[in-house]
């Protein structure tokens, strides 16, 4: 009778437990998450020396399937104190049961060598998600909610489908000026900031589509040279064959660290370096990896990310450069202006003084055509 009885409280229970997965938007943990937070799962690394773009494991697809994780669950990785989050694949021949497969970049976060021992604990649906479906929607988004998501992607909360659907969904919707604002806020911290505690601070960016584009190498030394600070960053290639950074690696290292580019501001009022070695609006880079396979940059954010890596560094006065003409972003001086005006008056809101250039994309630029179609805006 004993064992009757509590064969009948568990069918009950379980059943409940059933009725309660499917009920949401309470906030709480589900049921079954309760359960997992008590059953240990753990597997022994093998790590490969491969780079996967981002933090993926894989698992046996029989031993995930037993413990209630299929492809593309995120789950938290822990190993001694160190925790990581990353996106599940599976398969059943690459790893075998009790193990888990690990790429160079959940390797080297949590700092294992093969047969090391990895916990997998369950992590619930992010936040974000449901702001990104109001985004597809229509919806206007709150500088909280914009954080929520650059917050969730730099946790590697979200999987590179959801945010495809983001940078789709704003490239369809639109973003007002509230919602760039608060995007630009949400760049700069996410990453670390440069304050060099003297000024003025300047800084110039061109919107590019021009191959050959080398303005920055030619513009820096001669604000240094006039007394003022210009801590330039600039990016590797993306879709030509050597971006900036690049070219200025002919000449000296543009991989520095945060602390010595304040030293050599301080000391020289300029340098031209490798933005992605610094760690200024980390949450960028990811975005641009996104960006990029899909060809799609949507204005607003690309406005957000020029803005925020100009705070993050902290300038001042910014010239942005806009070329215009046959085969770059911009195709007429209409469009031109209303970018201009755009630039302008977010610029304002986090306290910039912004000068913008209306530039002649067709002809070669870093020479003699700079600044020689009017004095923009």
């Amino acid at each position: 009778m004993p064992r009757l009885r509590w064969f009948i409280n568990f069918t009950t229970e379980q059943q409940c437990m059933n009725l309660r997965d499917l009920m949401p938007g309470s906030g709480k943990l589900h049921p079954k998450d309760e359960v997992w937070k008590y059953k240990k799962y753990i597997c022994k690394a093998t790590c490969f020396d491969i780079s996967a773009g981002s933090k993926i494991v894989v698992l046996n697809e029989a031993d995930a399937h037993a413990n209630d994780l299929y492809t593309s669950h995120r789950v938290v990785l822990r190993h001694k104190k160190a925790e990581a989050i990353a996106i599940l694949d599976l398969s059943s021949d690459l790893v075998k049961k009790g193990e888990i497969g690990l790429f160079s970049e959940a390797t080297d976060e949590l700092g294992i060598t093969d047969g090391a021992d990895i916990e997998i604990l369950h992590m619930q649906r992010p936040s974000s998600i449901e702001y990104i479906k109001k985004k597809l929607d229509g919806g206007i988004l709150s500088r909280e909610e914009m954080t929520a998501i650059m917050s969730e992607l730099m946790q590697n909360r979200l999987s590179e489908p959801e945010l495809a659907s983001f940078i789709t969904s704003v490239y369809i919707r639109g973003m007002n000026e509230n919602e760039v604002v608060g995007l630009t806020q949400a760049v700069v911290d996410s990453g670390k900031t440069l304050a060099l505690g003297r000024g003025p601070v300047c800084d110039k960016h061109c919107i590019g589509g021009v191959a050959g584009n080398r303005t920055t190498m030619i513009t820096v030394p001669i604000i240094a040279a006039a007394g003022l600070y210009i801590p330039k960053t600039s990016s590797r290639s993306i879709t030509s064959a050597a971006g900036t950074a690049d070219t200025m690696e002919t000449l000296c290292s543009v991989s520095i660290k945060l602390e010595e580019m304040r030293d050599i501001v301080k000391k020289s009022h300029g340098c031209v370096v490798w933005g992605g070695a610094l760690q200024l609006a980390s949450a960028d880079d990811k975005l641009i990896k996104i960006r990029n396979p899909l060809s799609l940059d949507p204005r607003g954010v690309m406005l957000a990310s020029i803005m925020a890596k100009k705070k993050s560094v902290g300038a001042e006065y910014v010239v942005i450069d806009i070329p215009i003409g046959k085969g770059v972003k911009i195709a007429n001086r209409a469009e031109a202006d209303v970018l201009a005006q755009e630039f302008i008056s977010i610029g304002k809101r986090p306290g910039m003084k912004i000068k913008v250039l209306v530039t002649d994309g067709s002809e070669p630029s870093g020479m003699s055509s700079m600044f020689s179609i009017g004095k923009g805006p």
